[in-house]
């Protein structure tokens, strides 16, 4: 609370309670002051005018320069209609000799004129720009009051300074009746192309009353049709309620899912919706390791690694790494390169590998893939794009001597 001294000295902004029926009703309530060089229908200005010389928002503002004499500006009378005043939002700008102004809000009972501050701003962060002031509103002290004007006063002061005040795009949020809102979306990561796929909603009723059951659908961000859905029950106001919507399995990729709640009679569509990116990756053995070359003897031979695809679909491997036992990772290829059922695939560092092996029926990747130790054991192990692991082959060199490569025998057993 502050004194009376301070608020009869003070820039302030007056919430004032009408018992009168209000002139507007649609909230939330702004004022841009777009009408250049006119006041807003229903604002009264004394002191104040509508300038168009450094608005926030062009063309125009609310400007008063001085404090030597009174200068109020009202808003219309704003009709709550059994709604609660909530949030405040306005900016304002004040040149560096208007230091000694200061803004508050209070409310005004019309039969009492009962002020109650809610904020102050007595010093100016950045001089010369404009900064945001946002004022929570107590709802409760507005309960049973039909009506809000909203009243900037600029009240005279000793320093009888010259500085500019300037006043744009305001913003007056009440609380809402009905406002179910989507607070987040989650999805399980380490999925594959052959995993149900988990989606996790969390939802908010932020309104004043309960909300009625809604509907929760997850479909892909280019609309291509609904993945899942489910009828999520009523919600009493400020409770939450996290739901668990099960997708069926996506193909390997990056898929963008969005969710949206439906609820009869909600106030707030901007926040009925959210949206996620989810990694799918390839199964397990999608691709494997099916041959190395690790201790070649030819001058003019390289190592190689040699992948085959055992499965049913085509696999594209850009974004795959290789490493070795070591943690650093080779990039297979960046650019998109697939692997057919069936197929076999060479990786090599070396692009003269298609020319010491000839005639040869194999397609060959030149690749910065890890020096393979010879001397003691290692291991090659695959990735695809999310960094998940497809498959990894541990060897020692006394399975073979020097310029014979190691085969796999069986794509379907482990070979580490």
């Amino acid at each position: 609370m502050f004194s009376s001294v301070a608020l009869r000295t003070a820039a302030c902004i007056i919430l004032c309670a009408c018992c009168a029926s209000g002139q507007i009703s649609q909230f939330p309530y702004e004022e841009h002051f777009d009408l250049s060089l006119q006041p807003p229908p229903g604002w009264e200005l004394v002191g104040f005018t509508i300038s168009s010389t450094t608005p926030r928002s062009t063309p125009s503002c609310l400007s008063a320069t001085g404090n030597t004499q009174d200068r109020v500006a009202r808003s219309p009378h704003l009709n709550l209609r059994d709604r609660i005043a909530s949030v405040l939002v306005f900016y304002e700008r004040r040149t560096s000799t208007a230091i000694r102004y200061r803004l508050s809000v209070s409310f005004i009972d019309d039969s009492s004129s009962f002020k109650l501050a809610v904020a102050h701003f007595d010093s100016i962060p950045v001089a010369g720009s404009y900064v945001e002031r946002k004022c929570t509103i107590p709802g409760a002290q507005l309960t049973g009051y039909r009506g809000l004007r909203l009243v900037f006063a600029v009240l005279r002061d000793s320093t009888s300074s010259s500085g500019v005040l300037r006043i744009d795009d305001i913003t007056l949020s009440t609380e809402l009746q009905r406002d179910v809102a989507i607070r987040s979306v989650t999805a399980m990561t380490g999925m594959t192309s052959r995993d149900t796929v988990m989606v996790a909603v969390l939802l908010r009723n932020g309104g004043r009353e309960s909300s009625p059951p809604s509907n929760v659908t997850v479909n892909t961000c280019q609309e291509s049709g609904v993945l899942a859905q489910t009828l999520a029950p009523s919600l009493t106001p400020k409770d939450s309620l996290l739901v668990v919507l099960r997708i069926p399995p996506l193909p390997p990729g990056e898929h963008c899912l969005t969710c949206r709640i439906t609820v009869d009679g909600d106030e707030n569509p901007a926040n009925d919706s959210l949206s996620v990116l989810l990694q799918v990756g390839y199964p397990s053995a999608a691709i494997v390791v099916s041959e190395i070359m690790f201790s070649p003897v030819r001058e003019d031979e390289p190592e190689w690694i040699e992948l085959h695809n055992p499965g049913p679909d085509t696999v594209d491997l850009s974004g795959f790494t290789i490493s070795d036992n070591s943690s650093s990772k080779a990039l297979l290829t960046s650019q998109r390169t697939v692997l057919s059922p069936g197929r076999l695939l060479l990786v090599s560092r070396s692009p003269d590998l298609p020319f010491v092996y000839q005639p040869i029926d194999v397609s060959v990747l030149v690749s910065a893939i890890p020096s393979l130790n010879n001397t003691t054991p290692d291991a090659v192990v695959l990735r695809d794009g999310s960094g998940r692991t497809i498959d990894s082959v541990w060897y020692h060199p006394d399975w073979s001597d020097p310029g014979v490569s190691i085969e796999r025998v069986d794509w379907m057993l482990p070979a580490i």
